[in-house]
């Protein structure tokens, strides 16, 4: 019911289409030890009926927070109106499992507070925000990079088909692209703003953005889904009436769990087995390094 392993799904990967890795590959590029982490959560989702999207975003809030990062390097867009939403029958509470009788999930809603509710925002303040503009004070908070900073980026939502991620609960009417992506890269990357970027993005046809961040230096994108396919939903609550997760984001949050200093491969093979209904695919690994 929860979507752990799908047998098929799983030998269709091993057999087909399992990606493999130079264990030697190394860049020569004289990166700097990093000296700090910066992360950007984002979900365009503000519906009941899309519940795991931002259900999604704060859990991997909690995920960063548990695993060192500090809350003034988490920067989070998210619409914040399901934990008192009429429709919820738990109150001030977020769930990304379902509840059982040994145990009660964890809330993650809890000390979540966003920094930007999704409708204050156009899309064109996220680039505001990844390249450290506060646009004279009106975004506070934003992505204070430099040469030593990792940084990673996950978007929660839905995707367009052939054109990349939605900026609204899912019609497609306004798309942030894969080309537009790379552009904010780019010009991040022009004047040393990142030491290493890592985006994870939960969306359909999310192989749109990994395809076009391809050649970037140090940048790598693991996606739900390769850039031709839907992704899954995962988790679902009879009580609420919608799904708790995606079955990509969920994975990616259990293994960090269990290890956090997983190799990215590792990560890889790991969410490309446990992810069903979809190809979790890493891009760009060669302009990255050793996985």
């Amino acid at each position: 019911e929860n979507g752990e392993v799908a047998t098929l799904p799983a030998w269709e990967w091993q057999k087909i289409v399992s990606q493999s890795f130079t264990e030697d590959l190394f860049v020569h590029r004289n990166l700097p030890i990093y000296e700090d982490y910066w992360a950007l959560l984002v979900t365009p989702s503000t519906t009941w009926g899309n519940y795991r999207h931002q259900a999604d975003v704060m859990a991997m809030y909690q995920l960063l927070r548990r695993h060192g990062y500090d809350d003034d390097h988490i920067v989070v867009v998210c619409e914040d109106n399901l934990a008192n939403a009429s429709q919820t029958v738990y109150p001030g509470k977020v769930y990304v499992e379902n509840q059982n009788e040994e145990s009660e999930p964890e809330n993650v809603h809890e000390g979540f507070v966003p920094d930007y509710h999704f409708s204050d925002l156009k899309m064109e303040d996220i680039r505001r925000i990844i390249l450290g503009d506060t646009d004279g004070g009106r975004l506070p908070h934003v992505l204070h990079t430099t040469e030593i900073s990792n940084i990673f980026i996950f978007w929660s939502g839905h995707g367009a088909d052939g054109r990349g991620m939605c900026w609204n609960d899912g019609n497609g009417s306004q798309t942030f692209t894969g080309e537009y992506m790379r552009q904010i890269l780019e010009e991040l990357n022009d004047r040393d703003g990142y030491r290493r970027c890592m985006l994870a993005i939960e969306t359909c046809f999310s192989g749109l953005i990994g395809d076009a961040i391809v050649g970037l230096p140090d940048v790598v994108a693991i996606t739900a889904a390769n850039k031709i396919e839907p992704s899954k939903a995962d988790v679902h609550n009879r009580e609420l009436g919608v799904f708790l997760s995606n079955a990509f984001a969920r994975s990616f949050r259990k293994e960090i769990d269990k290890n956090y200093r997983i190799k990215l491969r590792d990560l890889y093979y790991q969410l490309a087995l446990s992810t069903s209904g979809s190809h979790v695919t890493l891009y760009n690994e060669e302009n990255y390094g050793s996985v």
